[in-house]
């Protein structure tokens, strides 16, 4: 039975005056209530009723929220008070759920908003990414057709330096060839990138005498030192590696051509120490100007470079000796001091196999009027004109006497058998050097 009440409650419910009184079964009143609708929509009233009364009569404590058919959302609270009895509140919150359900549009919309852009960036990334790699697969499978000029135009540039020996066009060819030479590097460069992007570039490891590498790369670096007047100190060593020869030939190649370059006065050193038992150190150290220690990590970013003055190149040589250190599993590890050198060092697994090495060719003493190819026959298998000009001319330079063919049946129609071979190996309509050189040789019966 009802015992109390507060106005509130009377004001929620709108209840007339004199309908609630002291006594009245709890029953009555929510039969009252039902029959005004205020219970809400239930499907059995009578069960409604019912259970409400139990959950009092039991003491069982309940919450429940329901929306009046005025729009108002009430919250009931029911608790057994200890002395006996059931009390009873009535919260309105319809301003709390309103406010919940417009924090929850505002979320499903706000998310709605960041799946649409989310969706509208993957799109445009991926467009991005497919435009970068179509540029990538174009560069990487272009990149033999975009060599051959420069090939051809360094050949020419070299013969021209050695006819113009002594007179007054040799300084002016030997400029020419430089620029192709740096023309060319640039060139390799880009195409070197493309490769490693596009997973184009595979390592072929093998075992092999790291002097075989160094030795070569030294005289190279040697002569362009000594035209800045540096000391280019290589300690030789027998020790032998197993890498990918000419993808570290690559890595210590970009690393001399930095020293070399950057280093105003004073030396250059390449040399190899022990650091383990199974790995040795390649060492790179130049007293150039050094890299401050906030650079250190950012010489390694694509296009970067420290020093404008010396900007030669596109700032990718040491992102690509970083990139293929990564491919060949050889950590590369950097450290200088301003004012007084850097130091590179790579690490390669050392190689304890027994490896064949090859008779060591003997410098031809001749004199320069005998020709080095007299007499020889030589075959040029190549489909570009100007390489073709290019190589034929300095062969009969030679004293060769040049044949030329663009294709395996041009070769074959020549009813000669020649002394060598000179083969390019990317041919027209997707036909290869080997296969050229296989079908020659099966129809010469004879391995040329």
């Amino acid at each position: 039975n009802m015992l109390a009440w507060n106005d509130s409650y009377l004001d929620m419910f709108n209840y007339p005056t004199g309908v609630i009184q002291v006594g009245m079964p709890i029953k009555d009143l929510l039969q009252y209530n039902a029959r005004r609708g205020l219970l809400g929509e239930v499907s059995n009233m009578q069960e409604e009723i019912d259970k409400r009364v139990h959950y009092m009569a039991a003491g069982s404590e309940y919450k429940y929220v329901r929306k009046q058919a005025d729009g108002r959302v009430i919250e009931l609270n029911g608790s057994p008070l200890p002395g006996g009895g059931y009390v009873t509140t009535y919260s309105d919150i319809t301003e709390y759920i309103r406010i919940q359900d417009a924090l929850k549009e505002a979320k499903v919309e706000l998310e709605a908003r960041v799946a649409r852009r989310t969706k509208q960036l993957e799109v445009a990334k991926q467009e991005a990414d497919q435009a970068n790699l179509s540029k990538t697969k174009f560069l990487a499978a272009a990149g033999h057709d975009l060599m051959q000029p420069f090939n051809a135009a360094t050949l020419f540039a070299s013969m021209l330096v050695q006819k113009t020996s002594g007179t007054e066009l040799h300084t002016m060819s030997e400029g020419l060839l430089h620029s192709l030479n740096s023309a060319e590097s640039l060139l390799t460069s880009l195409l070197d990138m493309t490769r490693l992007e596009s997973g184009r570039l595979t390592v072929q490891k093998s075992h092999f005498a790291l002097d075989d590498v160094l030795a070569g790369l030294v005289n190279e670096f040697k002569i362009i030192g000594e035209q800045k007047s540096l000391t280019l100190r290589y300690v030789p060593t027998s020790v032998k590696v197993y890498s990918d020869p000419k993808l570290l030939r690559r890595i210590i190649q970009n690393l001399l051509s930095n020293a070399v370059r950057y280093t105003e006065s004073g030396a250059v050193l390449i040399g190899v120490r022990h650091r383990s038992a199974d790995k040795i150190d390649i060492a790179v150290i130049d007293t150039g100007p050094g890299i401050p220690e906030n650079q250190l990590q950012d010489i390694f970013n694509e296009f970067h470079q420290l020093d404008q003055q010396h900007n030669q190149g596109l700032g990718l040589g040491l992102t690509i000796v970083e990139r293929i250190s990564q491919l060949l599993v050889h950590p590369v590890r950097v450290a200088s001091q301003t004012g007084k050198g850097t130091a590179f060092s790579i690490t390669v697994e050392r190689s304890f196999e027994t490896i064949q090495r090859h008779a060591e060719v003997v410098s031809d003493k001749r004199s320069d009027s005998v020709k080095l190819l007299e007499g020889r026959r030589i075959l040029v298998i190549e489909n570009d004109e100007q390489i073709s000009s290019a190589m034929e001319a300095l062969l009969a330079d030679w004293g060769a006497q040049v044949m030329v063919a663009r294709t395996c049946d041009e070769a074959l129609a020549l009813n000669s058998k020649p002394d060598l071979m000179l083969v390019d190996y990317h041919l027209d309509h997707g036909e290869t050097g080997i296969n050229v050189v296989r079908q020659l040789r099966e129809h010469w019966q004879q391995a040329v």
